[in-house]
């Protein structure tokens, strides 16, 4: 665990990043449960996927509210790399399955949910970032005590100064994502034991999918946080590690290109090669509901 006592540099955070600076503005969070009008009370299925459509704000009450209450919740995202595994891969579905919240990660999934639901917008395209930098000073001010698993040996701990240097009263413990995560593995074994010592209200697993997914589905009964969340490559914007587009790209739907600039030989084919793919197997699915639909008014 990371903490000020521990580490004098606590008080030093590196220059201000996109991800520090996107907080300057944003409004304080309510700890209010959001209401029916704003996260419809049933699931919402696009493409055929199962989505919660939440704000920013509003995933941070849903998280803040479950720790406070000890009501358990895994939340998880969608975004276009996420439907390209879902088609694929069964540890992927089954996390899916388990998930009781999975928010929108991605402007390709918001338009099609917006298909579904025509009240919608920008504001419901939330990545980790967006939401983790006001969970916070939130989870800061209740007492919660927050675990951070995943990323590259050096990188939670240089995340959990910049962060504490800013929240300093929070409770933050890390955790490299560097470890056999075989089932019964003395490894894998070394990490829930470390999670059951630290007894985190919140858990952030940041593998990168699918790896984070997968591990979650293998695990979970076994995790004792009361809220479970997967933030991906989160903590290496936090560490100012990776640099983060600035959020009106996200807004606009473009923050893609951003990414894929700054790192073409890993990401090229997640933005190239999988968007066609996705593509035709929805289209696909539709034509196969479109036939089932007129075979039935047929036989009708």
């Amino acid at each position: 665990m990371t903490s000020a006592m521990e580490n004098p540099r606590l008080s030093q955070p590196a220059k201000e990043s996109v991800f520090w600076s996107s907080a300057r503005d944003e409004k304080s969070v309510d700890l209010e449960r959001p209401t029916d009008s704003d996260v419809s009370t049933e699931a919402l299925v696009a493409g055929g996927i199962r989505l919660t459509p939440m704000t920013a704000g509003q995933i941070v009450n849903e998280i803040v509210l479950r720790a406070m209450t000890g009501n358990r919740l895994l939340l998880a995202n969608h975004n276009l790399h996420s439907l390209y595994l879902w088609q694929r891969n069964a540890d992927v579905r089954k996390f899916y399955e388990l998930a009781e919240s999975v928010v929108i990660d991605g402007a390709p999934i918001l338009w099609l949910a917006q298909n579904r639901r025509d009240n919608l917008g920008s504001q419901h395209r939330v990545g980790s970032t967006d939401w983790l930098v006001r969970l916070l000073p939130v989870a800061e001010e209740a007492g919660l005590k927050i675990a951070f698993l995943g990323g590259a040996p050096g990188v939670g701990e240089r995340a959990a100064i910049e962060i504490m240097a800013r929240h300093p009263r929070l409770e933050i413990s890390v955790r490299d994502g560097y470890f056999d995560t075989a089932s019964g593995s003395v490894e894998n074994e070394a990490v829930l034991s470390w999670l059951d010592e630290v007894k985190p209200d919140i858990l952030l697993v940041g593998m990168g999918m699918p790896l984070q997914e997968a591990w979650i589905a293998q695990n979970y009964s076994r995790l004792s946080a009361t809220v479970v969340c997967t933030v991906g490559g989160c903590m290496d914007y936090v560490a100012g590690k990776q640099e983060l587009a600035p959020r009106w790209m996200g807004r606009l739907g473009v923050e893609w290109a951003f990414r894929l600039t700054c790192d073409p030989a890993r990401l090229w084919r997640r933005y190239m090669l999988e968007p066609p793919v996705v593509a035709a197997a929805l289209a696909r699915r539709r034509a196969r509901r479109t036939r089932a639909s007129w075979s039935t008014a047929i036989a009708g």
